[in-house]
């Protein structure tokens, strides 16, 4: 899942633009999607910080303060989904990966790596 703002060169097909999909105004920005739109418009329009209470929960040594800050990104992040994901074609380019080249070497082709004191003893 993306913020608009990278999601719409990241993956065109399911972020069309990088407008709110809730005000309708704003960039979907990282700070505009947490400060929530709705509930207070004005720091998600004017903020360059993330919310006091989302800053002090990711630093927080509690889990379960970490998993409730994860769920409500989680959760205002899908609000800015203008289409549902599973009826989207994933149409980018898939980089093909090398087939994997195995070379098999048995003991009596491992070189050695001290050729001069391979089968002759040595004068002392």
């Amino acid at each position: 899942m993306w913020i608009p703002v990278i999601g719409k060169h990241v993956f065109p097909q399911l972020y069309k633009d990088d407008t709110c999909k809730l005000c309708r105004e704003e960039r979907a920005t990282l700070y505009h999607i947490m400060w929530d739109c709705t509930k207070r418009p004005q720091e998600a329009r004017e903020s360059k910080e993330l919310p006091p209470e989302i800053q002090a929960a990711i630093v927080s040594k509690d889990y379960e303060t970490q998993l409730q800050v994860i769920r409500l990104a989680t959760e205002l992040l899908e609000r800015q989904v203008g289409t549902d994901p599973s009826q989207v074609q994933d149409t980018r380019k898939k980089t093909p990966r090398p087939t994997p080249i195995i070379i098999h070497i048995s003991s009596s082709q491992t070189p050695n790596p001290h050729p001069s004191t391979s089968g002759t003893p040595a004068l002392g």
